[in-house]
């Protein structure tokens, strides 16, 4: 099952259309309380075997603290296979981050990072988590402007 906000699940009308409001566009921002996101960190650090999905797009509040509880969370988990964090101002700060819990976390199959501010700096870190992690089959990081042509290839 997938971590929404109830802003997502109260409008959603079947999981495959999760991301979507009732007119089907992308909410431009979604906010969760601090509340709900230590919920989910700490459904990922006793590795919930319901939680399969995290949808984190357009939360423009995550921040490095917020952030790094959830990686730190997620190095460890086995369950999560999904993590999608699009257009949430993730910098290659959050991004460093992030690449060390995936070189350890071993569930993870498709992450999208896409439409944030990460540079050609955040995405070597990610490489580098990807040369040692063999679970992940599907990185999305379209839409960083901040990413050379030549990393997108690598």
């Amino acid at each position: 099952s997938s971590y929404l906000p109830s802003s997502y699940a109260s409008s959603a009308k079947s999981r495959d259309q999760s991301y979507f409001s009732e007119d089907g566009s992308m909410p431009s921002q979604v906010s969760i309380s601090d509340d709900d996101y230590d919920h989910l960190v700490e459904r990922v650090l006793e590795n919930d075997p319901n939680l399969k999905e995290i949808v984190l797009d357009n939360k423009k509040d995550i921040g490095y603290d917020g952030g790094e509880a959830l990686w730190e969370a997620l190095a460890h988990n086995s369950n999560v296979e999904k993590l999608s964090v699009k257009n949430s101002n993730i910098r290659d700060e959050e991004v460093e981050a992030l690449s060390l819990a995936l070189i350890d976390n071993t569930s993870i199959t498709h992450l999208w990072l896409g439409d944030n501010a990460i540079t050609s700096e955040g995405a070597e870190f990610l490489i580098g988590a990807l040369e040692s992690n063999e679970t992940i089959v599907m990185l999305n990081l379209f839409g960083n402007a901040g990413i050379e042509a030549d990393i997108h290839e690598e």
